[in-house]
């Protein structure tokens, strides 16, 4: 099951179409935030209620492992956005940081009610 849709979306009126998200990370994210691609590929879903499904179904495993490898990242992830004004292609890092909050608080949810 495909836990991320990718869609095709035209970059300017005379612009080719391209994937997206790309496969690869931009080129202007700090070395720390290339190494995390993967998980914006995994996690990084704009789309609120789609991320909460994702987050909803995880395992505990998985949700543990987002935030031990994101959370100290979090402070990176604000600067680099703050950098780049939120543009286009560094919104994705936004995504996964929110997915990695969003694990943090269903971990919690999950241990009140365990």
């Amino acid at each position: 099951m495909a836990l991320f849709r990718k869609k095709i979306v035209p970059r300017a009126p005379d612009a080719p179409v391209q994937e997206w998200p790309p496969q690869a990370p931009p080129t202007d994210a700090p070395k720390l935030l290339k190494l995390l691609w993967p998980l914006v590929l995994r996690w990084g879903v704009g789309d609120d209620a789609d991320r909460a499904r994702i987050v909803d179904e995880a395992s505990a495993i998985e949700l543990q492992s987002l935030v031990e490898r994101v959370g100290p990242a979090l402070s990176v992830i604000d600067a680099y956005l703050e950098a780049t004004a939120a543009a286009e292609h560094a919104v994705p890092y936004g995504d996964l940081a929110q997915a990695t909050i969003e694990a943090r608080f269903e971990l919690e949810r999950r241990a009140r009610h365990a």
